[in-house]
């Protein structure tokens, strides 16, 4: 994420974490937990409901996706900023053991602020489209509204959709949650038509925080001190990127 500046949160903002300006930020993870009791309590009843106008109910079974989207012009969804997605770029969260419930109650309670992307022009909010772990995903914005999750209003905002995959220590709960992701992104590149070499990882977008691009989603990339930045993608995003194919 970004600002989370990059990914998770991720998001571009989301990944990395979290250089938040908020007076004395609370770390986002502690954040994400704070807020479990009410998700436990709520289940996200009054704001997620089974969605089925992105993808269709073709799609509903595999990816188990809610809809819990941002009120407009609010936490970095302004409904006025339109695209043609083009590209998905893939985030992990950084936030091992938060669920995708968790992190649409934080996007829609407080929201994520963003230190740097002002600079550009850009919401002052960290801002992605969809977070998926192992059990449900869940929409934060339309797939043709622009986020700011990748590279501070560059082609990854501008034209590239958002996915936030959750992390576990759990392997069966982190292979499920790729998985689902995987499903996702396919039913996403199925309806706009997007190739599989524009899905990307974070890291793909180069910024200038980042000149290599961000190290996300880290749960995909591989270490490489010869690698600009330090890392590269490799067998485990090779694998990712096949599991997309086979659901497509």
């Amino acid at each position: 994420m970004q600002g989370m500046e990059a990914c998770p949160l991720s998001s571009t903002d989301a990944e990395t974490k979290i250089e938040l300006s908020f007076p004395q930020p609370m770390p986002f993870y502690r954040r994400v937990s704070a807020l479990l009791p009410l998700v436990l309590a709520s289940g996200l009843s009054s704001c997620a409901v089974q969605h089925a106008s992105t993808l269709g109910s073709a799609w509903q079974a595999g990816i188990n996706l809610h809809e819990a989207l941002l009120p407009a012009n609010v936490h970095g969804r302004l409904v006025a900023r339109t695209m043609q997605p083009h590209y998905i770029t893939i985030h992990s969260t950084e936030n091992p053991g938060a669920t995708a419930a968790q992190h649409a109650h934080l996007l829609l309670d407080s929201g994520d602020r963003s230190k740097n992307n002002p600079r550009f022009g850009r919401s002052g909010w960290v801002a992605w489209h969809f977070t998926v772990d192992d059990r449900e995903a869940y929409e934060h914005l339309l797939p043709t509204e622009q986020g700011d999750h990748a590279d501070y209003g560059g082609t990854g905002d501008t034209e590239s959709i958002g996915v936030e995959i959750c992390e576990f220590h759990d392997r069966a709960r982190q292979a499920a949650a790729l998985d689902r992701a995987a499903r996702l992104a396919a039913a996403l590149a199925g309806r706009y038509h997007i190739p599989a070499s524009r899905i990307v990882p974070h890291m793909h977008w180069a910024r200038w925080d980042y000149p290599a691009g961000k190290p996300c989603p880290r749960i995909l990339l591989e270490r490489d001190p010869h690698a600009p930045g330090g890392w590269r993608t490799g067998d485990k995003w090779a694998g990712f990127i096949r599991l997309v194919d086979r659901y497509r």
